[in-house]
């Protein structure tokens, strides 16, 4: 879809992260959470031209991908004209902790 703008959908799952992660950099590190915040969600904005930029994280008949910024992840999901964002991974976030 060279040249087409994708709709941009957060799954809860996604949401989810945002809040948890930036909850928990307002507690412990309130001067990196604006910025965390606003950098992630510029890059997930960025998905709406170009996702297929970022490498494939499935094999064939799947188009779940990644998106590295820094040292965190953003999975998401090509389907169609829509970017499903999946989950956001916080680099220093216990993987235990995720639901």
């Amino acid at each position: 879809m060279k040249g087409t703008a994708y709709r941009i959908r957060m799954l809860e799952t996604a949401e989810r992260d945002l809040d948890v992660v930036d909850a928990w950099l307002i507690e412990n590190k309130p001067e990196l959470a604006r910025h965390w915040v606003a950098d992630v969600q510029a890059a997930i904005e960025s998905l709406a031209r170009l996702p297929t930029r970022c490498p494939r994280l499935t094999g064939p008949g799947q188009d779940v991908r990644k998106l590295v910024v820094g040292r965190d992840l953003i999975v998401f999901e090509i389907a169609a004209n829509e970017v499903l964002v999946l989950r956001v991974f916080h680099e220093g976030r216990d993987p235990s902790s995720l639901g």
